[in-house]
């Protein structure tokens, strides 16, 4: 989730642009959290009988206001297993 689209190479498609998605004000929360969970089912292989997996994200601001954060969180079975800090700046 951390790895920006390109920056690997031979894999132009891989990667998911984090902050460039969760700040986008072109894109509503449904479309970034079907992205998120879509890229997810691209590159994680899992065993769907056995495991639901899915990304939640959250928005916040710090408590003096000045900065705006997003929390991707992790899902597998209804629990949260990661959880992402992503800073507008």
């Amino acid at each position: 989730m951390g790895t920006k689209r390109g920056e690997v190479l031979g894999t132009y498609s891989f990667g998911v642009n984090l902050q460039e998605y969760l700040f986008s004000y072109n894109m509503s929360r449904e479309e970034i959290l079907y992205a998120l969970n879509a890229h997810l089912a691209n590159y994680v292989y899992y065993d769907t009988t056995k495991y639901n997996v899915y990304v939640d994200v959250q928005y916040g601001h710090d408590a003096g206001g000045i900065t705006d954060y997003a929390v991707v969180d992790v899902f597998i079975n209804e629990k949260a297993c990661l959880g992402i800090l992503v800073n507008q700046d």
